[in-house]
C-alpha cells in the first residue's frame, strides 16, 4: 500500500503540509501505513475484547473477575519463559536479512519455531506440574488448581504465535496482522461470553484455549504466504551458524521480558493474599483492559518501527533512526495526552459498566491512565534500544524498573487496587529517569537537538 500523491482542497493548510511531508518521505510512509494497518486490527481486537470483559465481570462478580484477571496473569508469568524473547529475535533479524540474506532469514525462523515449540511444550507441563503448589500455597486459592491445569496448552500456543506474528513484523505484513487480530478478536467475544455463559470461570478458560489456536492457525497459514511472496523458505537445518544469536540477543530479550509478566504476576499475587483481595484484583483488572487500550498506539508504532529501524531493506542509517525516534515521540505524546484526558474524564461511567462492585473506583482507572502516558513516551525510545541490538543494557534499565514496581507496590499495598497501580506509577517514573538519559546520549549523535527542544 503506498499514500496516495493528491492534494485534499478540503484539507486545512497545516494538515496538508503534513501529508505533504509524508509522502515526500519513504520512511515516514512506511511508518503510516504499517501503523494504520496495525492500528485498526489491535483496535477492533481490543475492543472487542473489552466489550467481552464487560459481560464476563458481570456475569462473574468481582471475584470471579480477579480470580479470571489471577490464572490469565500466571499463564502471562510463564509465557515469559515458554516465549523465550523469541518473538523480537524474529523481528529484528528477519527486517535486517529478508532481503540481503534470505537463506539466512528462513533458517532463523525456523531456528526460532524449533525452540519455541521446545520451550512451550516446556513450560506447559512445568504449569500443570506445579498448578497444585501455585493455587494453595501462593495464590491461598486451592480451587484453582485445576483451571491453571486447564489453562496450561495455551503456553505452547502463544510461543508459537510470538513467533508467526514477529516473522510477519519483520517482513512489515502489517495488514495481514490486522486481519488476523480482528479475526481473533471477533472470535474472542462469542468464545469468552459463551464460555461464561455455559460454564462460568471454567467456561472462559476453555474459551481462551480456543481463541489461541484459532490464532495459531490462521497465524501459521498467513506466515507460509508471506514466506512465499518473500522468495523466502524456512529451513530446519543449520541451526549451528546462527545459535550466538540466541545469548546477544535472544537471552537479554528474555531476561528483560522476565522483569515484566512475572512482576506483574508477584503483585498480583500480593494484591491477592489482602483481604478481599480478589475483589480488588478484578478492580485492578478492570482498569488494567482499558490501559492496555490507550497503549494501543504506542504498541503498534513500536512494532512497526522495529523491523524499519532494524534495517528493513531500505538502507536505514542512524540519523535516519533517532528522526524516527522523534517522529514516534511526537505521535505518542499527542495522541497518549489526548487519551489520557479523555478516558479519564469518563472514568466513573466506564467502571460502572462493570457493575456495582466496581463504580465509585474510577481513582483506580485515573492512575492506570497516568501510567499509560508515561509508558508512551517511553517505548520509542524501549524500540530503539531493541533496533541497535542493545538488549543487555535493556535488560538491566528493566531489572532496575521491575525493582522499583515491587518496592512501591509492596508498600502502596493496603491501598488495595490503588495501590497496586500506584506501584506501576512509581516503577516508569524510575524507569523514565533511565529513558530521559538514554534518549539525551542519543540525540547528542550527528549533532541532534537537545531534549528541551524536541
Amino acid at each position: 500500500m503506498k499514500l496516495p500523491a493528491r492534494r485534499c482542497s478540503c484539507c486545512p493548510v497545516f494538515i496538508q503540509s503534513w501529508l505533504d511531508r509524508m509522502i515526500a518521505s519513504p520512511l515516514l510512509s512506511r511508518l503510516a501505513v504499517g501503523t494504520f494497518w496495525s492500528l485498526a486490527g489491535l483496535v477492533a481486537s481490543r475492543l472487542c475484547g473489552l466489550l467481552a470483559s464487560v459481560l464476563i465481570a458481570r456475569v462473574l462478580g468481582g471475584r470471579g473477575f480477579g480470580e479470571l484477571s489471577i490464572i490469565q496473569g500466571t499463564v502471562g508469568m510463564f509465557s515469559v519463559f515458554a516465549g523465550f524473547g523469541l518473538g523480537m529475535t524474529v523481528t529484528k533479524h528477519i527486517a535486517e536479512f529478508r532481503h540481503g540474506d534470505p537463506e539466512r532469514a528462513g533458517r532463523l525462523i525456523g531456528l526460532c519455531s524449533s525452540v519455541s515449540v521446545l520451550t512451550g511444550a516446556l513450560m506447559s507441563m512445568l504449569l500443570v506440574f506445579l498448578s497444585d503448589h501455585i493455587a494453595s500455597r501462593v495464590l491461598s486459592a486451592p480451587h484453582l488448581s485445576g483451571l491453571l491445569s486447564i489453562s496450561a496448552p495455551l503456553l505452547l500456543l502463544g510461543a508459537w504465535s510470538g513467533v508467526q506474528v514477529g516473522a510477519l513484523s519483520g517482513l512489515e505484513a502489517f495488514k495481514r496482522i490486522a486481519k488476523i487480530n480482528l479475526a481473533t478478536g471477533l472470535l474472542n467475544f462469542p468464545l469468552m461470553v459463551g464460555g461464561v455463559l455455559l460454564g462460568g470461570l471454567t467456561g472462559a478458560v476453555v474459551g481462551l484455549l480456543f481463541v489461541g489456536l484459532a490464532g495459531c492457525l490462521i497465524g501459521s497459514w498467513v506466515l507460509r504466504s508471506e514466506l512465499r511472496a518473500a522468495g523466502i523458505n524456512v529451513r530446519y537445518s543449520g541451526f549451528h551458524k546462527d545459535a550466538w544469536i540466541l545469548w546477544k540477543f535472544t537471552l537479554p530479550s528474555l531476561l528483560s521480558g522476565l522483569m515484566v509478566s512475572p512482576v506483574a504476576w508477584a503483585c498480583s499475587a500480593m494484591l491477592a493474599n489482602q483481604p478481599d483481595g480478589y475483589s480488588e484484583l478484578g478492580v485492578f483488572n478492570a482498569a488494567n483492559q482499558w490501559r492496555l487500550l490507550s497503549l494501543s498506539v504506542p504498541a503498534i508504532l513500536m512494532q512497526v518501527t522495529l523491523p524499519i529501524m532494524a534495517g528493513g531493506g531500505a538502507g536505514i542509517s542512524g540519523k535516519d533512526r533517532r528522526n524516527q525516534l522523534l517522529h514516534t515521540l511526537k505521535i505518542n505524546f499527542a495522541i497518549g495526552s489526548l487519551l489520557m484526558v479523555v478516558f479519564s474524564l469518563f472514568s466513573p461511567f466506564i467502571m460502572g459498566w462493570y457493575g456495582d462492585g466496581f463504580r465509585g473506583r474510577w481513582g483506580v482507572f485515573i492512575v492506570a491512565q497516568a501510567v499509560t502516558f508515561m509508558q508512551a513516551l517511553q517505548s520509542p525510545v524501549v524500540a530503539y534500544w531493541t533496533a541497535q541490538g542493545e538488549m543487555w543494557e535493556n535488560f538491566m534499565a528493566n531489572a532496575l524498573w521491575g525493582g522499583a514496581v515491587i518496592f512501591f507496590s509492596w508498600i502502596c499495598i493496603g491501598k488495595g487496587a490503588l495501590g497496586l497501580m500506584y506501584g506501576l506509577f512509581g516503577g516508569f517514573a524510575i524507569f523514565g529517569v533511565l529513558i530521559l538519559i538514554k534518549l539525551q546520549s542519543v540525540l547528542r549523535k550527528d549533532n541532534a537537538v537537545s531534549i528541551m527542544r524536541i
